[in-house]
């Protein structure tokens, strides 16, 4: 899927590739640093290398039952998004979202773009019908989001993220559920 933002720069959203595993590992490690709302420390993503997230790239290529997004702008890597289907039998039908967007992209309306490509791979799935994510208590605009895409909360896991200074933070489970087609 192609896209013009409005700063005029084209959006494409695709499948990510084991070539992308160097941007995608720069992206991220910068992502990081950029906001307290991903649950990677900093300092856990130094430690992350090359190799690490070609494995990462390529277990989820190599599953018809995860998705790999990316927000490519320019060549460049300016967001992603997966789905990780659960690996337990009985959980079969449930999918883990995860997102993350450059601060230079907030606002821009990649992150509701990706969330729309998603819904339409997981309306095909054979099996994911229910997604969950988690999102930090704080992260009210990501939740209006979640919200505005028919997202649920369910629950709260009290002082589940330790942010920097001590601050411990809730983290909210919201889900949606996918209708059979």
């Amino acid at each position: 899927m192609e896209y013009l933002l409005a700063n005029g720069q084209k959006l494409r959203i695709r499948a990510a590739k084991r070539e992308d595993a160097a941007a995608l590992l720069q992206m991220f490690r910068l992502a990081v640093t950029e906001t307290p709302f991903l649950m990677t420390d900093p300092r856990e993503a130094e430690q992350l290398t090359l190799e690490q997230e070609e494995a990462f790239v390529d277990g989820y290529r190599q599953s018809a039952n995860h998705l790999f997004l990316v927000a490519d702008v320019g060549g460049g890597i300016a967001g992603s998004l997966t789905i990780t289907q659960s690996k337990w039998f009985k959980q079969r039908h449930v999918g883990e979202l995860g997102i993350v967007i450059l601060r230079d992209y907030w606002n821009m309306g990649i992150g509701r773009r990706m969330i729309n490509t998603m819904l339409q791979w997981v309306e095909r799935h054979p099996l994911i019908r229910c997604l969950h994510l988690n999102v930090m208590a704080h992260n009210e605009k990501a939740i209006r989001i979640y919200k505005k895409f028919g997202f649920t909360e369910h629950g709260r896991l009290e002082k589940a993220a330790l942010q920097p200074g001590d601050r411990y933070e809730d983290l909210i489970l919201m889900s949606l559920w996918v209708p059979d087609r």
